[in-house]
């Protein structure tokens, strides 16, 4: 199982990358790997990863050169990780985006999220992955996935009891709008289903019994554009 959390990062000298104005591409590039890692390609995806990074480290290479090969492997990289669906939008007037979705479905199904909002309520294809790209910055807006592909940096994974990863992250479920943990300043939070709300003497919180890992869902701090409410 590819072990990136996403979304995915390559390790490269971000001062060029601005220099150059190459931030766009570098995105796209990044949201094609992890696109191609989720559909189980992981050579491939590595390899492009690696290119990239090469190209834009390589001391050698003139500024015009890596402007004209990273633009090359964005494009690339894009035909190469086509998604299973692709659908443009906005939620309630905020940033457009663009939906790419992995693993989907025409019918709704328990463990897929669709892939835009419509006046009447969120409309298909409902899918087990979905990247929200923010058309404004280019970058990830969001992100959705019940694939059991991907796992968290302590070894959460879709699937797993609730137990089990309270003790790997060291905290509670709590029931609120939904029953989740949010990891710290970061915008990623785990999502859980099944079990039932129980309060805990001395505190009135209600405390998740039960139930199990059912979905990672991350944001894109800035570029978030508005898809999730209660995660």
């Amino acid at each position: 199982m590819p072990k990136p959390s996403p979304p995915v990062t390559l390790n490269i000298n971000q001062s060029t990358v601005a220099n150059l104005n190459l931030g766009t591409q570098v995105g796209h590039i990044q949201n094609a790997v992890g696109g191609l890692q989720e559909k189980g390609l992981t050579a491939i995806a590595d390899a492009i990863k690696q290119l990239a990074e090469g190209v834009v480290n390589e001391p050698a290479l003139s500024q015009d050169a890596k402007r004209e090969a990273i633009e090359m492997v964005s494009s690339m990289s894009e035909e190469i990780a086509k998604p299973d669906a692709e659908r443009r939008g906005s939620e309630f007037g905020g940033p457009p985006f663009r939906a790419l979705g992995y693993e989907c479905s025409r019918s709704h199904k328990d463990d897929a999220f669709p892939l835009v909002e419509t006046s009447r309520g969120r409309s298909g294809p409902s899918c087990r992955t979905v990247f929200w790209i923010n058309e404004r910055t280019g970058t990830l807006a969001d992100f959705y996935t019940t694939s059991r592909r991907y796992s968290e940096s302590h070894g959460v994974r879709i699937g797993m009891k609730t137990a089990e990863a309270e003790h790997l992250l060291g905290q509670r479920v709590f029931v609120g709008c939904e029953a989740s943990i949010p990891l710290g300043k970061l915008p990623l939070t785990i999502a859980f289903s099944g079990g039932a709300p129980r309060t805990t003497h001395p505190s009135s919180a209600l405390h998740l019994i039960g139930g199990h890992v059912y979905a990672f869902v991350l944001h894109g701090l800035s570029s978030d554009v508005g898809i999730f409410d209660c995660l």
